[in-house]
């Protein structure tokens, strides 16, 4: 009998996926692809807040951000203010906002 995927295989693959698209935008596009140091950041400081890392993927991927102009934590990463994202979720992690 096959072992059942555990939920970090499922969430590898879901990380391999952001991976590959990050490679697939350092080919063809003219500007500065996002970083994987800055991908990695990101879904590190939000990891510290939400222990899934599935549910961190989801936040990371679908999850619009009100006060950084409605954008997700992908597209953040992807117009290069990760960093913005990473004060954003330690604010969150120090009590100072929801």
């Amino acid at each position: 009998m096959c072992p059942l995927p555990s939920p970090f295989d499922q969430g590898h693959d879901v990380l391999l996926a952001e991976i590959k698209e990050i490679e697939k935008v350092s080919a063809t596009c003219a500007r500065r692809p996002p970083s994987m140091a800055a991908l990695l950041a990101v879904l590190e400081s939000a990891r510290k807040i939400e222990g899934s890392f599935l549910a961190v993927i989801a936040w990371y991927r679908d999850v619009a951000i009100a006060e950084l102009d409605g954008c997700t934590a992908r597209e953040l990463v992807a117009k290069g203010r990760a960093e913005e994202v990473i004060e954003f979720l330690r604010a969150i992690q120090q009590g100072k906002r929801d």
